[in-house]
């Protein structure tokens, strides 16, 4: 998920808007609400799983400001990444 739609594009010989055109005929998804998906999975596990601080999991996520990797993240889950679940320690 770190290349942007125009480099994956250039990799495959396609132009961006008809690579965003067959990504989308084949997953029924854009590849913007794609990358998005996958990042906020991942966020949740970070969120879950590390000491990591919400701002160090946003850096690490590619979101330029903490405010908008909480937002995406309570539209995606409902709730703040601050009230996050931890995972009891083994």
């Amino acid at each position: 998920c770190s290349k942007s739609l125009e480099e994956l594009s250039t990799d495959c010989g396609y132009s961006s808007d008809h690579l965003r055109e067959l990504f989308q005929h084949e997953f029924h998804i854009s590849p913007q609400h794609y990358r998005m998906q996958r990042r906020m999975a991942r966020a949740m596990d970070m969120v879950r799983g590390s000491d990591m601080t919400i701002k160090e999991i946003a850096t690490s996520l590619g979101f330029p400001y903490v405010t908008h990797f909480s937002t995406a993240f309570r539209k995606v889950y409902g709730y703040p990444p601050s009230q996050r679940a931890r995972k009891p320690s083994q």
